[in-house]
């Protein structure tokens, strides 16, 4: 199937605008594949994950604010392989650095709200565990309503099916230039 990403700016955050994606049906592709580690798997399973972690490289100019490493996020949202966004309300995220004020924590990411936000003092990692297995399509987050200074330009997307061995979903190297008009990124495929 093919995915563009380029989306309409509606300005109605709580309304994520999915890619348009074209395929004949919306079943994941079920063909053999070698996982890195040698062994043969159906690319169904391949694909299905528990875990994934964003890690921020840089921000859009945290020196401003005497503060290099300083990074926040007012939500995450994710499409699955039907294209449908994601429900949040049972995952749990987590900074495993535990460097974010009790008010601005991980579970701020995941909460629907773009009003409130995740923040890392160091750049550290947003982590979240789904309740159950499933496929990720796309993904794309909402920068916190103040300070763009601490909104991330560069990332890596990882999944994990354990929380233990991670491989690489989206791997943004060099800057993203964040909407003028809105905060929210466009959706990336993964």
């Amino acid at each position: 199937h093919t995915h563009n990403n380029n989306t309409t700016n509606n300005n109605n955050n709580n309304n994520p605008q999915p890619p348009t994606t074209t395929h004949n049906q919306p079943q994941p592709t079920t063909h053999n594949h070698t996982h890195p580690k040698g062994h043969s798997l159906n690319m169904t399973e391949f694909c299905k994950l528990r875990y994934v972690k964003f890690l921020p490289h840089m921000v859009q100019g945290g020196e401003k604010w005497g503060c290099n490493d300083c990074v926040h996020v007012a939500e995450v949202m994710f499409l699955d392989v039907h294209g449908k966004l994601v429900n949040m309300a049972h995952a749990l995220a987590s900074d495993p650095a535990a460097d974010s004020p009790m008010v601005w924590g991980a579970t701020s990411a995941i909460d629907g709200l773009n009003e409130t936000k995740w923040f890392s003092y160091s750049m550290s990692a947003l982590q979240i565990r789904f309740p159950s297995d499933l496929i990720l399509t796309s993904f794309s987050f909402t920068t916190a309503v103040n300070y763009s200074s601490f909104s991330p330009v560069e990332w890596t997307l990882y999944m994990s099916k354990d929380g233990i061995d991670w491989e690489i979903l989206q791997d943004q190297k060099t800057p993203y230039e964040m909407p003028i008009t809105s905060r929210k990124t466009e959706w990336f495929p993964t």
